[in-house]
């Protein structure tokens, strides 16, 4: 199913024309369930340009409603550091999406970190996000998205430094501890 999202993200990007002219030449099952994708981005509110598909979560759950107030505190209580670590790699649009859902406060910090080039750029979708605004359902599945990734982010970082201390766990027997016990108790 991912894939089938992100061919309607793309689909739902293009002319009608266009887009007409590609369904017609799928099987029905596939149009089917591509044509019900894109009257869920319609539903939604999702802009037909200007997105990518990193804001299209794989999962097949939607927001869940009592999750959102959390998901909007993990997010305000993250760092710049994780944020710019999180969306290494996206478009500016992107960027311009979730930096526009609220005024964050490490906003200013994560700013300072972009290339002049982007800074621009982004701070103008900023700005744009938040004069058209976004539907409230598209608004909690951004939320919802920009928060997994930064668990995701946690959690990687978490078992990197589990595994960086298992290493020197296992190195320890065979240093000054090691030799320390076989004095004591010999073999």
């Amino acid at each position: 199913m991912p894939e089938y999202r992100k061919s309607a993200l793309s689909l739902y990007q293009l002319e009608a024309k266009d887009r007409r002219w590609l369904l017609a030449r799928l099987s029905d099952e596939h149009r089917g369930i591509l044509e019900a994708l894109l009257t869920e981005l319609e539903s939604l509110g999702f802009p037909r340009q200007g997105y990518d598909s990193a804001l299209i979560e794989t999962d097949e759950k939607s927001p869940d409603k009592a999750q959102a107030p959390r998901d909007l505190q993990l997010l305000e209580d993250a760092s710049a550091e994780e944020i710019a670590t999180m969306l290494r790699g996206e478009s500016a649009s992107v960027i311009a999406a979730a930096l526009s859902l609220q005024r964050w406060r490490w906003q200013a910090e994560f700013m300072r970190q972009l290339v002049i080039s982007e800074h621009r750029n982004i701070a103008m979708g900023i700005e744009a996000g938040r004069r058209n605004g976004i539907s409230q359902a598209l608004r909690a599945a951004m939320l919802a998205s920009l928060a997994r990734m930064l668990r995701r982010l946690r959690d990687k970082r978490f078992e990197a430094s589990i595994e960086k201390n298992k290493v020197i766990v296992c190195k320890t027997p065979r240093g000054l501890l090691h030799r320390g016990l076989r004095m004591l108790w010999p073999a």
